[in-house]
């Protein structure tokens, strides 16, 4: 039991790295939205991950991950659409050309 909850673990805690790497490291907005959605999946399997016991999974942790996975699915489609929208006015998706137009 132990061993498949430090898997559960090691793996969301890499999901989490590679996410937060992606948001810090990419410029791309489109690449933003989707390590956003990688780090939601981390926080779902760690939530799965800490609701482990000998007998399963808790059904109060399998509920939160389903809230939590319909949230991020609202989420992602608000984000894309923005995305869209940002592309058709602006025609890129670069962070760094974006920041220039504030001013």
């Amino acid at each position: 039991m132990a061993d498949i909850y430090s898997i559960y673990i090691t793996l969301s805690a890499f999901l989490a790295a590679v996410a937060l790497y992606g948001i810090v490291a990419k410029r791309n907005i489109l690449k933003m939205v989707i390590c956003i959605e990688i780090l939601t999946c981390a926080v779902n399997v760690c939530i799965l991950a800490v609701g482990m016991s000998p007998y399963g999974v808790d059904a109060f942790a399998q509920s939160m991950v389903v809230i939590s996975m319909a949230i991020a699915a609202c989420v992602g489609a608000l984000a894309l659409a923005l995305v869209i929208d940002v592309y058709r006015i602006y025609r890129t998706l670069d962070t760094r050309k974006l920041r220039r137009l504030r001013w």
